[in-house]
């Protein structure tokens, strides 16, 4: 045990130590004092220098996590097909083979067919150097991530792979799950009918943390974990940091060049055991080791955050387009107002020493001499501030200013111009009346004086109309009621019995005359008196002539019953048309049957069948991460032999 002597006598340290009372004090502050005081001591030149140093290295930064980013981006691939990522490991470098040899070899570990592998899709990352397989089948995406090795010539390497996140799909982060938790349990207890938008869980690494796949582009903030209500947090990618060789783009378990590393701290190469430097991290520029876990700038800023940035600033491009889009279409006179209001707002007049303007500002010693107990004067009112504008030629430019309105035409007394328009000067708002110039309140009783007569013609016009309409409304009414009455009319003619003509008198002639003499047919014509009948019964009897009424009466009934024989024929021909409509439907309904029957066979025929030497499969349009069945059929152990394994890798990307 270490003593300490001092001057006097000696002290054991349990004497001297926490626990007999002694404790050091203002630590924290001392080293706070002496840090002031170097900076304090630091001379304003060497602070601009750190500063501009500072900003150089933040955008050498920038530029260097942007060309990574933009190294590392994948082309697009098939929307609908599986992703699987390779990660070849053991010093394996994408970029030191050729890409058939690549392509060979990953079709041997996959055990595919060339025909087969031709309807896949296969992309090389060379700074993240992984290998991206997209494959419209689900068989040979199970094939390509059941690869654990890969041969090129007499080499082998060593290759983890995992099948990928499915497009339109989202990420988030659940913590606190302990390690004695198995994937099955873990994927049993969020993958359930209380989080319905769970695809797939899977703990990230050996941490505590479980990464949940949700359907779509939200994460909820809880989800359900079994029984218990735990937060779900976003999931936010990292730049990839290597640990091996200390370089970023890539990860330390894909480490294309293990045995040439670099310091994390100061960009060393291949340095030491003993070495030590002052560390500087290459994407914060703080005093750390690049990719440390207390760097904030290694994490990427989720795709979800990018998407709502871009929908809200949407959003707000829109309200403006819609706010003052339409500015010229506006009432002048709301915009006046208001323009008007907030000059008064504004406070003291800024037309001091300008053209129209007072040369001299007035003393401020008559306004405090004022009393300030009378309310409503001049010197309680705030001067609003007068805005200028030089009237100048046609083609010249006048700066931005108020517009001239109707309302500036309607205050100015001779109704030539603007309001306020006193020597080529034109003058908006105003501080108070005076020789160039006008004051709100002018104004705004100039506009009501204005408004008053406007609405009055306006009220005068809306009555006059509501009267046109009235009339025309009756006018219209009128009509038809006199053609009604007319129709009535003439059916009352035609129904009512009309009274029959008188009998003719007989006259006795006296004198015999050509026009006396009566002809045969003329007597014939004539009716027969009985006694004259009864006395010559050979001559045929005559009818009595039909009166006018008999004639209009068969007239009537020929003309119903034709009436009834047309709207037989065409009910009938109507009836007849809808037989053959009736019929033709039924028979295209038939048709369609045996087509939709012949199709669906040829289909079922074709999925039967075994896949053709080429051409593209049919493929799933669903998504690799299918929810479990509530009853699953037990798989027997052959079976187990020849099943991939799930999800690996280490992590989902």
């Amino acid at each position: 045990m270490e003593v300490v002597r001092v001057e006097g006598e000696e002290l054991e340290p349990d004497e001297f130590g926490e626990g007999s009372g002694w404790c050091e004090i203002k630590r924290h502050s001392k080293n706070q004092q002496q840090g002031q005081q170097q900076t304090a001591a630091t001379s304003p030149t060497e602070t601009s220098t750190a500063a501009g140093t500072a900003v150089k290295y933040n955008r050498k930064t920038a530029r260097q996590v942007r060309q990574i980013a933009r190294a590392s981006r994948m082309p697009d691939l098939p929307t609908d097909d599986y992703k699987v990522v390779v990660r070849p490991r053991g010093g394996f470098n994408v970029s030191d083979y050729k890409m058939d040899r690549i392509y060979c070899c990953l079709r041997s570990a996959a055990e595919i067919g060339r025909e087969a592998a031709e309807e896949d899709s296969i992309c090389l990352n060379f700074k993240q150097n992984i290998v991206v397989l997209s494959t419209p089948s689900e068989d040979r995406a199970k094939r390509y991530g059941a690869i654990s090795k890969l041969r090129i010539g007499e080499r082998e390497f060593e290759a983890s792979a995992y099948r990928a996140a499915p497009e339109n799909t989202s990420k988030g982060l659940v913590r606190g799950i302990s390690n004695d938790e198995s994937p099955e349990n873990i994927v049993k207890s969020l993958v359930t009918q209380r989080n319905p938008t769970v695809l797939h869980a899977k703990r990230m690494g050996n941490t505590d943390n479980v990464i949940v796949l949700f359907d779509g582009f939200y994460v909820p903030r809880y989800v359900y974990y079994g029984a218990m209500l735990v937060r779900c947090s976003l999931y936010r990618k990292h730049i990839d940091v290597c640990y091996g060789c200390g370089r970023l783009g890539h990860r330390a378990d894909v480490c294309p060049n293990p045995n040439n590393k670099m310091c994390r701290g100061c960009g060393y190469s291949n340095p030491p055991q003993e070495h030590l430097c002052d560390p500087k991290c290459q994407l914060c520029g703080k005093g750390h080791l690049t990719g440390d876990r207390k760097c904030k700038a290694k994490y990427k800023i989720p795709y979800l955050v990018k998407r709502r940035q871009w929908e809200r600033r949407t959003r707000e491009e829109d309200a403006v387009v819609e706010a003052y889009g339409n500015g010229y279409n506006s009432s002048s006179t709301a915009n006046y107002a208001s323009q008007d209001r907030q000059l008064r707002r504004e406070g003291r007049s800024a037309s001091r020493g300008a053209i129209g303007g007072a040369g001299k500002s007035r003393s401020r010693s008559s306004a405090r001499s004022r009393s300030r107990s009378l309310t409503g004067s001049r010197a309680s009112k705030p001067r609003s501030k007068s805005k200028m504008r030089v009237a100048a030629g046609p083609g010249a430019m006048q700066p931005t200013g108020f517009e001239v309105s109707w309302a500036d035409v309607a205050a100015s007394p001779d109704g030539d111009g603007a309001a306020g328009r006193r020597d080529g000067v034109v003058v908006s708002g105003g501080g108070g009346p005076g020789p160039g110039r006008v004051s709100g309140d002018e104004l705004e009783r100039a506009i009501q004086q204005r408004l008053g007569p406007l609405e009055h013609t306006i009220n005068e016009l809306r009555r006059e109309n509501a009267l046109l309409r009235d009339e025309i409304s009756k006018l219209k009414g009128g009509a038809a009621q006199r053609q009604q009455h007319k129709q009535q009319k003439r059916q009352e003619m035609f129904l009512e019995p009309q009274p029959l003509p008188p009998q003719p008198v007989p006259v006795e002639v006296n004198t015999v005359d050509d026009s006396s003499v009566e002809t045969a047919d003329e007597r014939e014509d004539r009716p027969v008196s009985s006694k004259r009948a009864a006395l010559d019964p050979e001559r045929p009897t005559t009818e009595p002539r039909s009166t006018s009424y008999e004639r209009l009466k068969k007239r009537i009934e020929n003309i119903e019953t034709s009436l009834d024989e047309r709207f037989a024929s065409q009910t009938e021909q109507i009836n007849k048309m809808f037989t053959v409509v009736n019929n033709s439907v039924a028979k295209l309904a038939e048709q369609m049957t045996q087509a939709i029957a012949a199709l669906t066979a040829r289909m079922d025929d074709f999925e039967a069948r075994p896949p053709p030497l080429a051409g593209r499969s049919l493929r799933a349009t669903g998504k690799p991460y299918a929810r479990p069945q509530q009853q699953q059929t037990p798989i027997t152990d052959a079976e187990t032999q020849h099943q991939q394994p799930s999800l690996s890798g280490d992590g989902l990307h």
